[in-house]
């Protein structure tokens, strides 16, 4: 897991506060349209179960996932931290195609910061038909055989509220908007992207990069891809008796937390 460059000398986009580029990231989505259909059929007989949340890991760029973080700082007590925390080993670990979001809950199939849920959350079941058709057929390719029946079309439960579906320039308009406010924060141009040193990543790969060192992010790579399930077990059981002693020095308690967010 590479981390990526804050470097941004020779980006003409002026670099604000963290608060300044919430602000910027709040008026855009408020921006976004309405969509109704996705809440109003999750539990219902024959609805979704949520399966787009429970199978899917969004990829966020850095100011979403501080804007999601301090929302968990605010609203999250340490025990629930510690559970994200938790979640984001296990989710990272994990060798499977379909992995789900760190911040769905099971249980009442509800996401749990719904209220900063990121751009790719917004746009899903709405984003045009041509854009979104050309990445399903390439993923389709790309993960033959058993990840192919993952990979399932845009959701067909979701709406516009107003009806009028956004078109290709609409979203391609939101998505410059939302790079503008990534680079606000001192972020690359060059460096928004979801390859190695990208900083278009999953909510799991940004909590483990906010708390661990670079050595302990590259065993757990190679422990990724090489090491067993008990091994990987033991590594989470280990990791996570040090968080929930640290914890409170980790994030601040519930005192500091907005001096850390």
């Amino acid at each position: 897991m590479k981390r990526f460059s804050n470097k941004n000398k020779k980006n003409k986009v002026k670099v604000v506060t963290k608060e300044e580029a919430f602000a910027s990231l709040r008026s855009l989505y408020d921006e976004l349209p309405e969509t109704t259909g996705c809440i109003e059929n999750i539990n219902k007989e024959g609805g979704c179960g949520g399966w787009c949340c429970s199978l899917q890991s969004p990829q966020v760029l850095q100011v979403e996932f501080l804007y999601a973080w301090s929302y968990v700082m605010k609203h999250f007590s340490d025990e629930e931290v510690v559970d994200l925390i938790e979640k984001s080993f296990r989710t990272y670990l994990n060798n499977d195609f379909s992995k789900g979001c760190i911040f769905w809950n099971s249980e009442t199939k509800l996401c749990t910061i719904h209220e900063c849920r990121p751009f790719n959350c917004y746009l899903y079941g709405i984003t045009p038909k041509e854009e979104f058709d050309e990445r399903y057929k390439r993923l389709k390719e790309e993960h033959k055989g058993e990840f192919g029946a993952v990979i399932r079309p845009q959701c067909d439960l979701v709406s516009v509220a107003d009806g009028e579906m956004p078109e290709v320039k609409e979203t391609d308009k939101w998505w410059n908007e939302l790079k503008r406010v990534e680079q606000s924060l001192g972020i690359k141009e060059s460096d928004i992207h979801d390859g190695s040193g990208g900083s278009y990543r999953t909510y799991h790969d940004y909590i483990l990069m906010r708390f661990l060192p670079d050595e302990i992010l590259q065993q757990m790579t190679l422990l990724r891809l090489h090491g067993q399930i008990e091994e990987k077990e033991q590594f989470v059981c280990n990791a996570m008796k040090y968080f929930k002693d640290k914890v409170g020095e980790l994030i601040g308690g519930k005192n500091g937390r907005a001096e850390k967010s």
